[in-house]
């Protein structure tokens, strides 16, 4: 055989197309790992932040409002990308507005799992030894599965926006918008579990934030009914001069 590209078969296999489809699949395998090293330290090292830096309450806050914009994104996205594949065209262009979308989306999925981690651990640091709260480990659960889901998407997604191949039809995103309708589910779960976490603080008793939020909200509440009674004041004036 003078061919240039010895083609080695045995049981009607390529073993050369077998080779090559191994070593993707373990660069694949590679790339998912360190995907997953990499989102995992981002989360921890900002979770660290925000507890040194905000309050349960701010970071339950910020985090109710992280989940929404976060699932706004992965919705985006999604329309984004179908949108894009829709002529039958991946181009340069198309590919580069999708992968800026990717790279916020990653973005905002480590700080709304840090936001999570970050409460659970403030929760965590008053449980007793022999307390086994359900919503400690849903929390958790649903945090590394949103990190795999990530890690997933990143490398999928990065994976078709660097190819240099332009004709793509929509099935090749077919894995891509499962992913992301797996992260969207996991989201509402998510904010399920962090809902159930209450934090009383040491010996059970309501740290002095929620106190002070009470006391900030009665006396807006006062103000607003002081306004109210004022302007209706003003108003039934008015109309005994009119009359």
């Amino acid at each position: 055989m003078n061919n240039p590209k010895l083609r080695l078969i045995f049981d009607n296999f390529d073993k050369e197309k077998v080779v090559e489809n191994i070593k993707t699949i373990k660069n694949e395998m590679t790339d998912y790992t360190v995907a997953m090293e990499t989102m995992s330290n981002d989360v921890e090292s900002l979770s660290d932040k925000y507890k040194e830096d905000k309050s349960f309450d701010e970071i339950k806050e910020d985090l109710n409002t992280s989940l929404i914009d976060f699932n706004s994104n992965l919705i985006y996205l999604n329309t984004s990308l179908k949108k894009a594949l829709n002529d039958g065209k991946f181009t340069t262009f198309e590919k580069g507005e999708i992968n800026s979308k990717l790279n916020e989306t990653n973005n905002l999925c480590v700080s709304t799992l840090a936001y999570a981690d970050a409460l659970l651990d403030l929760y965590c640091q008053y449980l007793k030894e022999d307390d086994k709260a359900e919503e400690n480990y849903d929390v958790f659960q649903y945090k590394v599965l949103l990190e795999t889901y990530m890690s997933q998407l990143k490398v999928d997604l990065s994976n078709l926006t660097s190819s240099a191949e332009e004709k793509m039809t929509s099935d090749v995103a077919i894995p891509i918008t499962s992913c992301i309708t797996n992260m969207i589910e996991s989201l509402v779960n998510l904010k399920t579990a962090c809902s159930e976490l209450k934090f009383l603080g040491s010996g059970g008793q309501i740290p002095s934030e929620i106190y002070q939020a009470n006391d900030r909200i009665d006396t807006l509440t006062t103000q607003l009914n002081d306004l109210q009674e004022s302007m209706l004041s003003s108003m039934n004036t008015r109309k005994t001069r009119n009359c």
